[in-house]
């Protein structure tokens, strides 16, 4: 996995090669621990059986809401990034 910030991540595997866009978030506040809050995601996503790809949209997920808030800390409950994305996915 190669972060990229607001371009979002590019995967090389044998399950999954390319790029795995960001989420476009207006009003963004603070993107201390973005990074980190990925990181989290990311392996949440692994830990609860997800692909890799999905793994990895969930990760751009709890960065992108973590960045809507101030301060490092705060990383979005499980029921939110999950709805955020299905939004997404309906838009």
């Amino acid at each position: 996995l190669l972060k990229r910030g607001s371009k979002g991540v590019y995967v090389l595997s044998k399950e999954y090669t390319g790029e795995i866009p960001a989420y476009l978030v207006e009003n963004v506040i603070d993107t201390t621990g973005a990074g980190d809050a990925f990181a989290s995601g990311f392996i949440t996503g692994i830990l609860r059986g997800y692909t890799l790809r999905k793994a990895v949209q969930y990760g751009n997920a709890v960065a992108a809401l973590k960045i809507k808030k101030l301060g490092s800390h705060q990383v979005p409950p499980h029921d939110e990034v999950v709805e955020f994305i299905w939004e997404r996915e309906q838009g």
